[in-house]
């Protein structure tokens, strides 16, 4: 039986095979797990050490943000800003 970490390493790695724009971003734990998809795709197999705050920043770099927009185009296509939270909750509560 696989372990949850080698079926998702399995997965990534195959992702990053089909998908140009896919990346894992990796904080020290099952390096070795991806070291042949970081030895095919090393701009982006990243692997930022034990600082799990800078996984926060590596997600999307600002010059990428004109691609796929800003963080509030980001929120709002997914309903996460106010009026889709709002939206949600009448919605949920079912209030019109």
């Amino acid at each position: 039986m696989t372990d949850m970490r080698t079926a998702f390493a399995a997965e990534a790695t195959a992702l990053l095979d089909e998908d140009p724009l896919a990346a894992v971003v990796l904080a020290e734990i099952s390096t070795e797990l991806f070291a042949k998809a970081a030895a095919r795709h090393p701009e982006r197999v990243l692997n930022v050490g034990i600082r799990e705050q800078l996984m926060v920043s590596v997600g999307v770099p600002r010059a990428e943000l004109r691609r796929y927009g800003t963080p509030a185009d980001h929120a709002a296509l997914l309903g996460l800003d106010a009026a889709g939270i709002r939206r949600r909750v009448t919605d949920f509560i079912g209030v019109t």
